[in-house]
């Protein structure tokens, strides 16, 4: 039993320095406009999620987008108010996500700002929290091993964001 517990102990540093790794790639990736680099650090949950977030974006009726979760919400609704020029390509969801992470889907030095800490691995899944600009935020972001790799997962970190943006609804009294 000892050795099992060892063993189990042993693995989680490497788990999430290997996430760290793959947050920190991811961003890099992004921040070059690395389309092939970026996807591959996505999880294959991600592709259909940003496909459903660029659909109701474009045509979600009031109801469709209410009835989302708060996180999703706020993606849809950002999609919607900056109508960046990627959203009007067709494609796959992977080609997709490829064309909007070359065309800029975010901000290299807002993305240099951005750390990940306080990871935490439960088996294949892990979270970590995001740090803006050296400030904690409630924000985590999701992930999950996929063929041996830890990649960024969309809808966990959306269903994170519903989480923080629900509470601080509540906290303000507000919906």
């Amino acid at each position: 039993i000892a050795l099992l517990a060892a063993s189990a102990n042993a693995a989680a540093p490497s788990d999430r320095k290997q996430v760290h790794t793959s947050f920190r790639d991811f961003a890099r990736a992004v921040a070059a406009r690395d389309g092939a680099a970026g996807t591959a650090l996505l999880s294959k949950a991600s592709f259909p999620e940003w496909q459903r977030a660029r659909e109701a974006a474009f045509t979600g009726e009031r109801e469709t987008v209410a009835a989302l979760s708060p996180g999703r919400r706020l993606l849809v609704f950002a999609l919607r108010h900056h109508r960046p020029p990627f959203l009007e390509r067709t494609g796959t969801p992977r080609e997709l996500g490829v064309h909007a992470i070359e065309s800029g889907l975010a901000d290299g030095d807002s993305l240099a700002r951005v750390e990940l800490a306080d990871v935490v691995v439960r088996g294949d899944r892990a979270v970590g929290s995001l740090i803006v600009a050296g400030l904690p935020s409630s924000f985590r972001a999701g992930f999950v091993r996929e063929d041996g790799v830890w990649k960024l997962d969309l809808p966990m970190t959306l269903d994170s964001a519903s989480r923080v943006i629900t509470h601080a609804a509540e906290a303000s009294g507000g919906t």
